[in-house]
């Protein structure tokens, strides 16, 4: 699903427990899972991706997601729901609505 639309593989990297990864992943063709990971997990994933040749974007919200998006090729935070740490190590943000925070994305 996800990789008709970008021509590559995802990878999802969370924080959530495994059950919850797993649903996600199955609603959205995501074959590669890891789950449970601490802030530091992310970035030696995101960093093990980019060593075998990945471009890595990657999408976060929280803080506990702020040093994998800073490791990433790029980061982006997902709208004004995201924390400051988040939102200031980004590349980009997405947002629904007039996001104040992300003006400077």
């Amino acid at each position: 699903m996800l990789s008709a639309v970008t021509g590559r593989t995802p990878a999802l990297l969370t924080d959530d427990n495994s059950g919850a990864a797993a649903a996600v992943a199955a609603e959205t063709g995501i074959g590669q899972v890891a789950a449970g990971l601490l802030p530091g997990d992310k970035v030696t994933h995101v960093r093990g991706l980019q060593a075998r040749g990945r471009c890595v974007l990657l999408a976060g919200d929280g803080v506990d997601d702020a040093p994998a998006t800073a490791a990433a090729q790029l980061g982006v935070a997902m709208g004004r729901n995201g924390s400051d740490l988040a939102l200031q190590t980004a590349d980009a943000c997405w947002s629904a609505t007039s996001c104040p925070a992300c003006r400077q994305c």
